[in-house]
């Protein structure tokens, strides 16, 4: 009697639903599908849905294979898609995502220009911040050039 082949046994863990197909073997604590591939005589633990997405498309994927349902241990061919890591966190729910589909500042102006880190910022605050500093220097300042000294 044969052995089951990768592909038989990796199917063999997954709930398919209307929507989702739910990896039901092994998952990580992240939440991930953790499939045991067996290549050249060894076994090494895989993202399921990674495994599912070289099973269906006949490729190892090079990039980020990412869940279109947010649902991670979703093996659905048809919830995911291979992408760059950028498009990976922006297309996210993560804190990197939110703030990158925000188009107003804290205090609701537009973002209009981007610093020399490359971050985006708002004119009126930024202006309105260099204002405060320079009063807070001239306040400062000795009044009339007096010094302690005198």
């Amino acid at each position: 009697m044969s052995r089951p082949s990768d592909e038989e046994r990796f199917w063999g863990k997954v709930h398919k639903s209307d929507t989702c197909w739910l990896w039901t073997g092994q998952t990580d604590s992240d939440g991930y599908g953790v499939f045991m591939m067996r290549r050249a005589g060894r076994s090494s633990p895989q993202r399921a849905h990674r495994v599912a997405y070289e099973f269906t498309h006949g490729e190892n994927p090079e990039r980020h294979v990412d869940h279109i349902c947010r649902v991670r241990a979703c093996v659905n061919p048809d919830h995911l898609r291979d992408v760059s890591n950028a498009e990976n966190v922006l297309g996210g729910i993560g804190p990197t995502a939110i703030n990158a589909r925000k188009k107003r500042c804290n205090r609701g102006h537009e973002f209009d220009a981007v610093d020399s880190r490359g971050w985006r910022s708002c004119t009126t605050c930024r202006n309105e911040k260099r204002r405060e500093r320079r009063a807070k220097q001239r306040a400062a300042l000795p009044v009339g050039g007096e010094t302690d000294d005198e």
